[in-house]
């Protein structure tokens, strides 16, 4: 086996356990936590910077490549050791450095190693493979309550999680999988399921995978992510054909109108269900539907009511920097130190969009706006292929789903969906056809 060989595998590996993530393995060593992603990747980087000193040529390749396709994060990376130097508090900043600098990169080391359609292939098979086990973990979840030791809903969490304690009656049956919490596992799931749609062959399997992903976004009652969900479904038939429209846009129709008597009865009327599983599914999702025609702030909406503090401290802070960011981990430490509205005890902006703004400033903003931007006019320029429809439905669904999860800047799924957006377009244009 040649050393790139040898390389590929172990990248493959890592990536896999980028969305396994920590999983109950994790080793702090300082301020830092260690767990199998980490570990594998950083091993993997000190190889191949041995392997780039012994070849330069190979070098010099890695740093053509990453200028053509990762030009938004090379900026970014610049943007991040100027700001360095204004960082208050270090103690804030050191876990979000390490973060970045492990995960910006990942995604040029990415795009220097996978090469041509086989290794996408393979890259894309590790993708679907992850996807299938969370679809068999998520209803394992729904169906007898139980979660795996990451998850906040997992009893052994309890004592780290004792704000969520008391919900745990109404919250267990919501799946998370490899995620701390549903939200999270919601937005990964409409980062996928457009994805699978479109790269599975097999008719059956693909229906299956997309519909069984559906009903599990479905279960997380992540409204955010229910808005992401309507906006892809919206926006597919402009990527089917006539055929499949003539199926789907009835069956479209009909669920909205379903979705809407289903909306309108249980915001009426509160119906007695004996079954205590779909009791507790039931009042969730009333006491969801009451509140928000309520105006969301009724006493068990804390959730609402702290996200709008998340909202004013961060665009204050913004505001305070004059538009340049206030640093990596600092928005945290503000918020800490000197919150000007209440937020529970949450630090994390909870908002992707906005925590770029008001971390990174305007311009990173702007510059990261103008990145999604070029991603989606790669894959409409590429919307014969089957798999730039799902990556430009996924993208469009992202807009909303980016505003609900926590912790972002270690989200693996939101990062290795740019890193195949990226190969996808980087394997396209030098195949000169549809790869997949």
């Amino acid at each position: 086996m040649r050393i790139r060989d040898l390389l590929k595998l172990f990248y493959y590996i890592t990536f896999f356990l980028g969305y396994i993530g920590p999983f109950g393995f994790v080793i702090d060593v300082g301020p830092f936590s260690m767990y199998p992603f980490r570990v594998i990747y950083l091993l993997l980087l000190f190889a191949l910077i041995i392997f780039w000193i012994l070849d330069l040529d190979e070098m010099v390749k890695s740093i053509r490549l990453s200028l053509k396709y990762g030009w938004f994060f090379l900026i970014w990376s610049v943007y991040i050791i100027f700001s360095i130097f204004f960082i208050v508090n270090l103690d804030f900043a050191k876990n979000e450095l390490f973060n970045l600098l492990i995960f910006i990169s990942f995604i040029l080391l990415s795009i220097y190693l996978i090469e041509d359609e086989r290794d996408f292939r393979r890259l894309m098979n590790v993708w679907l493979g992850f996807y299938i086990l969370t679809i068999i973990v998520g209803f394992w979840e729904v169906f007898t309550g139980h979660h795996l030791p990451v998850s906040k809903y997992n009893i052994a969490s309890f004592a780290k999680y004792k704000a969520e304690t008391s919900l745990f009656f109404y919250k267990s049956f919501m799946p998370t999988t490899f995620f701390s919490n549903q939200n999270n596992f919601a937005t990964y799931l409409s980062l996928s399921i457009p994805v699978a749609f479109f790269y599975v062959r097999n008719t059956f399997f693909r229906y299956a995978l997309t519909i069984s992903g559906i009903v599990l976004l479905i279960a997380t009652l992540s409204r955010a992510n229910l808005i992401a969900l309507f906006l892809e479904a919206s926006i597919l038939p402009f990527f089917l054909n006539r055929r499949q429209n003539m199926f789907y846009i009835p069956a479209y129709l009909t669920s909205i109108v379903l979705a809407g008597l289903f909306v309108y009865s249980v915001a009426t009327e509160s119906l007695q269900i004996k079954d205590p599983h779909l009791e507790r599914f039931y009042m969730t999702v009333r006491d969801k539907i009451v509140n928000f025609f309520k105006g969301g702030m009724g006493k068990r909406e804390l959730s609402t009511r702290v996200r709008l503090g998340l909202i004013k401290n961060s665009i204050y802070y913004f505001e305070k920097t004059s538009g340049l960011g206030t640093g990596p981990g600092q928005l945290e430490y503000y918020m800490d130190k000197f919150p000007v509205a209440y937020t529970y005890y949450l630090k994390d902006p909870h908002n992707w969009w906005l925590e770029i703004l008001a971390k990174y400033g305007i311009f990173i903003f702007l510059t990261y706006v103008l990145f999604l931007i070029y991603l989606m006019y790669n894959f409409l320029l590429m919307q014969r292929c089957s798999l730039s429809r799902g990556l430009a439905i996924a993208l469009v669904g992202f807009v909303p789903a980016s505003i609900s999860p926590s912790g972002m800047m270690t989200f693996f799924p939101m990062w290795a969906f740019f890193i195949i957006s990226m190969l996808y377009i980087k394997i396209t244009a030098s195949a000169g056809r549809c790869v997949l």
